[in-house]
This record gives C-alpha cells, structure tokens and sequence, in this order.
C-alpha cells in the first residue's frame, strides 16, 4: 500500500491517560480506520486523528477527504 494522502495527527486536547482495553482489539480497529482512509483518499488529501477525552471517555477521530460511503451502501454495514 503506497501512501498519497497526508497525515495530519492533533492531541492538543488530551493528555497522558490509562485506558483498559483489549490493546490488540483496539490497534485493529485504529489500523483499519486509518488504512481504509489511506485507501480511499485520492492523493494529495488529508487524514486527520483526533483523540479527545470527552466525558471521562477516550474518543479517537478519523476523518479523511475521500469519496465516503454511498447511501445505497449504507444498509450493508452492521451497524
């Protein structure tokens, strides 16, 4: 996989914190956030990753500039 897109990492809202978690579980699921971004971004568009601490919670944001999903590939989703 040959990386086009650029990314652009912010932390300036979090500082050091413990979570307890499956760390193997969760480096997948960040892993394929960021490579499915990478995937479907066209070259010279950014990716950007957020962690934030919001409500005694860690959330980690991935936002990219590619094409998304199309609302009639929505209802395949297990969501």
């Amino acid at each position: 996989m040959s990386l086009h897109a650029s990314a652009v990492i912010s932390n300036d809202d979090i500082e050091d914190y413990s979570v307890f978690c499956d760390k193997n579980k969760i480096e997948q699921v960040i892993n394929n956030l960021i490579g499915n971004a990478i995937k479907f971004s066209s070259e010279n568009k950014n990716i950007w990753i957020n962690p934030k601490k919001k409500q005694g919670k860690i959330l980690t944001i991935i936002k990219d500039e590619g094409t998304g999903i199309f609302e009639d590939e929505m209802k395949n989703l297990n969501m």
